[in-house]
């Protein structure tokens, strides 16, 4: 009886010192905080492992996050997700509904979150700078293009069957001329200057024709070759083939011909003086037309959203790269409190933990009892 109660005392003392040797080197990784010290010697094992490996562990940690957490491939695929895009482009709609739908106006909004307060000047002036560059980028582009390159096929056609109404209009406008009191006078002059160049051959003139003003029997002569068939084809024939010849200028001469840099700017400012920026500026965006919200909501929103994403995914590694997370990593580990890293792991590891204790215990225990058996059997 002594024998088995040797061994059942035994057994009892080997599972306690396994189950507190186990429980012991568990509370050791972070047990003591601070390193202990007899006089000016530290005891052994002390700081704890955690607090002692505290720097390691958070390089080693911000190491793991940046290579192998938070990499660009990851969170591109997450950027790049429709369903993500989807969900972000329905919280911007949503977000952007209820200020489309207030009473602020968009110059107040500007004042008091973009601290913006000559908003009108500050649109029109940017405004401005935007329409310019566009035009002279339209006129840099274009400068080496002939004028039949670019102009649409419907206006040179349309130029084309006009060609013969405008001969018909000059000749027209020319016989009107020369019937009016005003047309008699001026080839009533043309002719009084021809012919004072030329004394013998007026005085030769003014003795065949008598009394009779040369004017009266040039005008109707003029008027009825203007309305002979042959005129209008003449003409007609002259305008096509300057026409064509225009055609094959390139745009760059027309610019410079016209001037067309000195226009831009003035043009420009035109242009923008003639949008209502200031009416919309002071309107309450509730009172917006309905059309324009939607199509803000559903065409200037989904654009914007996809721009912004495109644009971190072109550039997520460099943004990774200046935020460091790794450094970010690193020194949260540093700053956070060990008692309470302490208390996070053994909520989440209790019940493994509490395993490891209870397999120390079991293990001491079944040492002992084979010590027990082989001193009884020696």
């Amino acid at each position: 009886m002594d024998t088995w109660m040797k061994i059942v005392f035994l057994v009892v003392v080997g599972a306690l010192i396994g189950g507190l040797t186990n429980l012991v080197a568990i509370r050791m990784l972070f047990r003591p905080y601070k390193p202990w010290k007899i006089g000016k010697y530290q005891v052994p094992f002390t700081p704890g492992l955690i607090p002692k490996r505290r720097h390691d562990l958070a390089i080693k940690m911000g190491e793991t996050v940046k290579n192998h957490l938070l990499t660009a491939e990851g969170i591109q695929s997450k950027v790049t997700d429709p369903v993500f895009i989807e969900e972000i482009t329905s919280l911007v709609k949503t977000e952007a509904r209820g200020f489309l739908e207030s009473d602020i106006t968009l110059q107040r909004f500007l004042e008091e979150q973009m601290n913006v307060s000559n908003a009108e000047a500050v649109i029109a002036e940017k405004a401005t700078a935007l329409v310019q560059d566009k035009l002279n980028a339209i006129l840099n582009e274009v400068k080496e293009q002939t004028l039949s390159e670019l102009l649409p096929l419907s206006m040179t056609a349309a130029v084309d069957g006009k060609i013969g109404a405008a001969a018909q209009f000059i000749i027209d406008k020319g016989i009107a001329f020369l019937e009016s009191k005003d047309g008699k006078e001026t080839v009533s002059k043309g002719i009084d200057a021809f012919l004072a160049e030329r004394g013998m051959l007026l005085n030769m003139l003014s003795m065949f024709f008598g009394n009779v003003k040369l004017v009266d029997k040039i005008q109707p002569e003029m008027i009825k070759l203007l309305k002979q068939p042959q005129t209008k084809e003449t003409i007609e024939k002259l305008i096509r083939q300057e026409w064509k010849s225009a055609l094959q200028h390139k745009a760059g001469d027309l610019q410079d011909m016209l001037n067309a840099e000195t226009w831009v700017e003035p043009g420009a400012a035109r242009i923008v003086s003639q949008l209502p920026i200031g009416n919309l500026l002071h309107q309450p965006l509730e009172g917006v037309p309905e059309q324009y919200k939607e199509a803000v909501l559903e065409r200037f929103i989904p654009r914007i959203v996809d721009l912004f994403m495109k644009s971190i995914n072109d550039r997520l590694a460099m943004i990774l790269d200046k935020l460091q997370i790794a450094k970010i990593v690193e020194e949260q580990v540093e700053t956070f409190s060990l008692e309470r890293l302490e208390q996070i792991i053994i909520d989440v590891a209790k019940k493994e933990l509490t395993m490891i204790t209870w397999l120390g215990a079991l293990l001491g225990g079944i040492i002992a009892l084979f010590q027990a058996l082989v001193l009884t059997l020696l």
